[in-house]
């Protein structure tokens, strides 16, 4: 009775969702799935691999050689070659078909022998088999995503495994980071500490979180832990927060995800639900949070009243898979997911196999994402959602660089717009110093300007601003005074800075004042680098004189922030 309601719910959601979404069914597949070991199996505290005692100090901690700064991490957002599974499998076979048809799937097999079940497995589901490649490596279990690879960029546009002690007694498991480095070219970094991927996410630029055991499995040094993500990821502002689902598991993706760099799925339950104080507290945690895209997180919800494991779903590239229960609130978790991520397909995956998806362990927390070494990055500050501008002009600028050798195909460096909803048109941008630029003119008081960056290298390799391009563009209400003399009118605070640009080899002190009507009040400044990590603020009256020789900054563009009473004025700068 269970798989006849399955197939009828299928067929109507079939029936009634979107074209961007699809349903993957599942059939019983008992001689591919996996005996799981324990998942409540934790890591003993003895031996080498025992955490940090919190009496440790930061100068007693291991030192690790990590990669040369700036760093980035990679984010499950962002651009993958494909994705990593074991074999036996902790997926069904239909969701293994499916992502082979679009990107890599590689899979994990302990001998020439299973490998060659494995692939008569795949061939009679009809598995893309010139997308999948075998790793020959024995493992404990099939969470590729708790002990697989996490990756960073680093300075010279490097890609690299960033290894980490997976928080639970499974050897093998621990083992592959290594091996898959190997497998995949890549030089491969020991972050030093304890940690697994499914308590794992970030922005992509500066930004992560996790679940509490991030400090607790490494001996509560909180200072050791947030210095090593820095160290090898990048992330110079990490949110680790009590669970609120309070589990035995203790992994954010039970219960939220990024989507983007300024957009957090958190799932929700009804009122009577015993987590739903804790719950609503992390939301709002989250909401009070600045994104690294200058604006505070926009906080999505997807409902859970009976503990759906909505959250802990899986996107590589341009798709969502999200676990399907048979439940009536599958259809409304799969329109959270499309209105929340324009642009993306939406696939909501079923599993009869003897290892369904559960409150604690679905998708997410079976397969893991390889990021792609090939890439382009455009960071750029998207304009604020409500801005004023003195003319009908609005410049969009940007710093462009590719992890490759290829050049930018000049013609294809483009910020493309429309102006309330007008067609889509767009502008060159053109170097200038450290930037690329482009005006876009013809705005007028109260229209919404839409816009994305779009750049194409000599090969075809595209990067896109934001990630998804046209269908999740970037908008801003925009506000033109109107004035009787041939004077502007002055915002309600303006920054102004002098010297700018302020060239390092013969400036010391930069001049931060405020002009306006709250301009002899307390107020506060913060600078941002382009990628939205905060390199300085401080509380500020009138003006301050600051000495920039003391940031160590490099040469590069730059944001200052100053804010009163709810009065936000924005100055960007050139340090050269």
């Amino acid at each position: 009775m269970k798989s006849i309601f399955l197939s009828i719910l299928i067929l109507i959601l079939s029936i009634s969702l979107p074209a961007n979404f699809m349903i993957i069914e599942s059939a019983a597949q008992p001689e591919h799935d996996a005996i799981p070991p324990d998942r409540n199996a934790v890591l003993s505290t003895d031996g080498n691999t025992s955490p940090l005692s919190p009496s440790e100090s930061e100068e007693e901690s291991p030192v690790f050689l990590n990669p040369p700064h700036p760093i980035r991490p990679h984010a499950e957002f962002g651009t993958s070659s494909g994705a990593l599974i074991r074999y036996p499998l902790g997926i069904p076979l239909e969701l293994v078909r499916v992502l082979s048809l679009e990107d890599r799937v590689v899979t994990i097999v302990a001998s020439n022998a299973v490998r060659t079940q494995a692939t008569t497995a795949f061939i009679n589901a009809n598995v893309n088999m010139d997308n999948v490649e075998f790793i020959i490596a024995s493992t404990d279990s099939f969470w590729t995503r708790d002990y697989g690879p996490w990756f960073s960029y680093d300075e010279s546009g490097s890609l690299n495994v960033i290894n980490f002690t997976y928080n639970r007694p499974r050897p093998s498991d621990n083992a592959i980071n290594a091996i898959y480095a190997t497998f995949d070219s890549l030089p491969i970094y020991s972050l030093g500490i304890t940690h697994c991927g499914g308590n794992y996410m970030t922005d992509g630029i500066s930004i992560a979180a996790s679940s509490h055991i991030a400090y607790t499995e490494n001996g509560n040094n909180s200072t050791y832990v947030n210095q090593q993500m820095y160290n090898f990821l990048g992330i110079d502002e990490y949110h680790v927060v009590q669970d609120p689902n309070n589990t035995y598991i203790d992994h954010i993706d039970c219960w939220g995800k990024f989507l983007s760099p300024d957009t957090i799925l958190i799932r929700s339950v009804p009122t009577t639900h015993p987590r739903y104080q804790a719950l609503e507290a992390t939301a709002a945690y989250f909401s009070g949070q600045m994104s690294s895209w200058g604006r505070s997180f926009n906080v999505v919800r997807v409902h859970t009243p009976e503990n759906q494991p909505y959250t802990n779903s899986f996107i590589i590239n341009d798709r969502v898979f999200v676990p399907q229960m048979g439940s009536t609130w599958d259809a409304p978790a799969l329109q959270t997911y499309a209105d929340a991520m324009p642009g993306y397909t939406i696939i909501g995956v079923m599993n009869n196999t003897n290892n369904p998806w559960v409150s604690t362990d679905a998708i997410h927390c079976r397969i893991k994402e390889l990021a792609e070494r090939d890439v382009i990055f455009i960071d750029h500050m998207p304009i604020a959602r409500e801005i004023t501008i003195l003319e009908d002009t609005l410049e969009i600028t940007a710093e462009i660089q590719s992890t490759t050798s290829n050049p930018f195909n000049p013609d294809e460096i483009k910020v493309f717009y429309k102006i309330n909803q007008g067609d889509y048109q767009f502008e060159n941008m053109v170097l200038n110093n450290l930037e690329y630029t482009a005006s876009i003119s013809g705005i007028a008081d109260q229209d919404t300007l839409y816009y994305y960056i779009r750049v194409e290298d000599s090969v075809g390799l595209v990067g896109q601003h934001p990630y998804i391009g046209e269908a999740w563009a970037h908008w801003t209400v925009v506000t033109v005074p109107v004035s009787i003399s041939e004077e502007p009118i002055l915002p309600v605070l303006e920054l102004t800075v002098y010297p700018n640009p302020f060239y390092l080899n013969n400036d010391s002190n930069m001049r931060i004042e405020v002009v306006g009507d709250n301009e002899n009040e307390i107020g506060h400044v913060s600078m941002y680098n382009i990628r939205g990590q905060k390199i300085f603020e401080e509380n500020m009256k009138d003006y301050i004189n600051l000495d920039i020789t003391r940031l160590n900054l490099s040469s590069g563009i730059y944001f200052l922030r100053y804010s009163n009473k709810g009065n936000v004025s924005v100055r960007r700068i050139t340090i050269m």
